[in-house]
């Protein structure tokens, strides 16, 4: 039995166990049994430095229900709002949409929100889920089947299928409308763009940013995080033509001059620098992959190439002296004399096809 859509019964009149119970389509019975063993039925999941609950199948099967009556009622939410939640979204892919409107930013502002779920507790869940068309005591009758208890609290359950729904509603309420109500009062005719994928909080500004705009919006947020019991933390501030950092979100770079991360790009050069002074044997050996080395190599100089043409020169420069001296056989011997020479990579005023003849012809 599947349970009933909120079309068929509306969240509004869930105010009760009784009332949950019609529109999970679940005995009261299993309801009792849930909420009296709930806390023997969530497993603790070690992944790396994330902790996440498994649900047992009676838990699962009322969380799943519960997924299944709290995400449309995004839908209640103020327009401006639903657009800025990108995460956990019906028919949404985050990456496409964002290139389609945050890839002309000229400056990036992103924050997380530290332990985002750890700090969720039933008073957050009750008033978002009244936000969006619940009953006060509907909310909090779902939201105990939606917690896990951590010590003397009880905070959003990591890996319960209804807490990505419940953590939007729960940001919409304490980030994103207070948020997008500053940006309107306080900066109506700024060009910008908000957005937010669960923890991670994201505002483009699509033109040079207003004097002392960063400060003021950065002290709002602590003070209207720490109001909520939240905080935030890795404040980034990246402009369009940073040399330096990626101005990047869920995964897209969108400063095409940025550096790549220091420990990508110098892995990178180690492996063609070590093909140039060990030759593509020894090389392939180190690598340990059945993929050919210098397939690996020209995936990895096109993708830098897409992110910074200096380090994608720097690279193609190794690969293609590498290339040259694996043709010619030279030995390890005369490899090891070329050293100083081949480190001469980063030369600027060098061309890939300059550089490569000046190593052949130290040979």
């Amino acid at each position: 039995m599947r349970a009933k859509g909120t079309a068929a019964f509306p969240v509004k009149t869930i105010d009760n166990w009784t009332t949950l119970s019609a529109a999970l389509a679940l005995s009261l019975q299993h309801l009792a049994w849930v909420h009296h063993d709930r806390d023997k039925m969530q497993h603790e999941i070690r992944l790396g430095k994330r902790t996440v609950y498994k649900s047992d199948e009676p838990l699962l099967r009322v969380q799943q229900r519960i997924a299944l009556i709290v995400a449309p009622t995004m839908k209640n939410l103020p327009m401006d709002v639903q657009e800025a939640i990108v995460a956990y979204r019906e028919n949404l892919c985050p990456g496409d949409l964002l290139k389609e409107l945050a890839g002309t930013a000229q400056r990036l502002i992103s924050f997380d929100i530290r332990k985002f779920y750890d700090h969720i507790q039933l008073p957050h869940i009750e008033k978002a889920l009244a936000d969006a068309g619940f009953a006060s005591k509907g909310g909090r009758v779902i939201g105990k089947y939606c917690v896990v208890r951590r010590g003397d609290v009880c905070t959003l359950q990591q890996g319960s299928p209804a807490s990505p729904a419940i953590s939007n509603l729960v940001g919409a309420r304490y980030l994103d409308k207070p948020i997008l109500k500053w940006l309107h009062e306080h900066y109506p005719d700024l060009q910008c763009r908000y957005m937010r994928y669960c923890d991670n909080v994201q505002l483009f500004l699509y033109e040079p940013e207003p004097e002392g705009f960063g400060d003021a919006y950065k002290e709002y947020v602590h003070t209207l995080l720490q109001n909520g019991g939240f905080k935030a933390h890795d404040w980034a501030s990246i402009s369009k033509n940073n040399p330096h950092r990626n101005m990047k979100f869920l995964g897209v770079v969108l400063n095409k001059v940025a550096r790549l991360e220091k420990c990508k790009i110098d892995s990178m050069r180690a492996m063609a620098f070590n093909m140039c002074i060990d030759g593509w044997e020894k090389s392939q050996k180190k690598f340990g992959r059945k993929t050919h080395i210098d397939k690996v190599m020209q995936g990895n100089i096109a993708y830098v190439r897409t992110v910074n043409e200096k380090h994608a020169m720097w690279l193609d420069k190794l690969f293609q002296a590498s290339k040259a001296l694996q043709r010619m056989n030279v030995n390890a011997q005369t490899r090891e004399r070329l050293r100083n020479q081949i480190m001469g990579y980063k030369n600027a005023s060098e061309t890939v096809q300059e550089y490569v003849d000046r190593i052949v012809a130290a040979v």
